[in-house]
């Protein structure tokens, strides 16, 4: 082998003198090169192939990071303190407080034979409940924050105001939360700066799956200071151009956040 992927372990080439021998442990995204060479007595040849290892993704989506409760190998019953990116970022969710980490199952609290990370809040609210949180690092961002999307699974053990994911403690720019407004438990995409009406057309249910998510584009609504913006919430959609400002796209805002915002409340959820 000539090269790998940084932080790649080596990979196993099951027999080096076949040329059609299997390799494995291809497990990094990246390119892998690989050197096979012919030698008769003093003289010798050589052929480098180079094998390009994509990391999987949601719905065969290209995603920026991707984080599966299914990828994760703690045992049952056990606080998280990493939730690790599946394409390969190295942009984890972390937290390293016991008492605000989540709870990881994969036997006894199951969602479809599937594992969990559990976020719980007894009081929902903006100080209490656990959370996880990815930062690049100063001057990097996790997506381009101009346009993108936010997608999260999951079922809801106690309905109320809440933030669910997105950038900044506050998860506002952009992001998704749960908006109790006049006792309606709908999706609520928000950027900051402008009024609490992005909303889906359905409520989220008390205890049973959802796929809620949105998409934007800044400065394609109505005006140059207006996004267009998409929220889904089980397979409905809303469209919105007018009601919005752009996501602010500053730096300071690069935290990717999920569990508790600081300015709805905290989710009971899984």
């Amino acid at each position: 082998m000539i090269s790998k992927p940084a932080g790649a372990q080596d990979p196993v080439i099951v027999n080096p003198s076949l040329y059609n021998t299997n390799v494995t442990g291809l497990t990094n995204s990246g390119a892998y090169t690989f050197r096979w060479t012919i030698t008769t007595g003093t003289c010798s040849s050589f052929s480098d192939l180079t094998v390009n290892v994509s990391a999987p993704s949601p719905g065969g989506v290209a995603a920026a990071v991707w984080y599966k409760a299914d990828a994760i190998t703690s045992s049952d019953n056990t606080p998280l303190n990493q939730w690790t990116d599946q394409m390969g970022t190295g942009y984890n969710l972390v937290q390293a407080t016991t008492t605000l980490q989540p709870n990881f199952s994969n036997q006894n609290t199951l969602a479809n034979f599937n594992p969990t990370v559990t976020f719980n809040s007894t009081g929902h609210g903006t100080t209490q409940g656990g959370f996880m949180a990815a930062d690049p690092g100063s001057g990097n961002e996790i997506i381009d924050r101009a346009k993108g999307s936010i997608y999260i699974a999951g079922k809801m053990s106690t309905l109320g105001a809440a933030g669910l994911a997105g950038f900044d403690q506050s998860m506002d720019y952009p992001g998704l939360h749960i908006s109790n407004n006049a006792t309606t438990d709908k999706l609520l995409f928000y950027t900051a700066g402008s009024g609490y009406t992005t909303l889906s057309t359905n409520l989220f249910a008390d205890k049973k799956p959802f796929v809620a998510g949105s998409s934007w584009l800044n400065a394609a609504g109505a005006t140059t200071s207006n996004p267009l913006a998409k929220v889904w919430l089980d397979g409905n959609e809303s469209v919105y151009t007018n009601t919005l400002n752009n996501v602010n796209t500053g730096n300071t805002a690069r935290i990717f956040r999920i569990g508790r915002d600081t300015n709805w409340e905290a989710m009971t959820a899984k």
